[in-house]
């Protein structure tokens, strides 16, 4: 029982410790530098049918509608959110 209160009590300081320490990831580093760029739409982007492409800058993303509705080839979108290896898509 001590083992476990003294575990459970240091683990709670070591987490207020460590986030006061550790500083926010700047805008712009990882997957953020994504966030409200426009892409073009290669392939229909279709939730249902697991289906969609878009092209950003030169590289090509799997991506997924934001609101499920279907998206056409050639359409403009932009980036709401990353998910793995998805880019989930907004109408323009």
């Amino acid at each position: 029982a001590a083992f476990i209160v003294v575990s459970l009590t240091l683990f709670l300081v070591s987490r207020k410790f460590a986030a006061r320490v550790t500083k926010e990831q700047p805008p712009g580093i990882g997957a953020d530098r994504f966030l409200e760029k426009q892409c073009t739409v290669l392939e229909e982007i279709n939730n249902a049918k697991n289906r969609g492409r878009v092209r950003l800058k030169t590289e090509e993303w799997r991506a997924q509608s934001e609101d499920g509705s279907i998206i056409h080839q050639d359409a403009l979108v932009s980036v709401v959110r990353v998910d793995g290896t998805h880019l989930i898509v907004k109408s323009l």
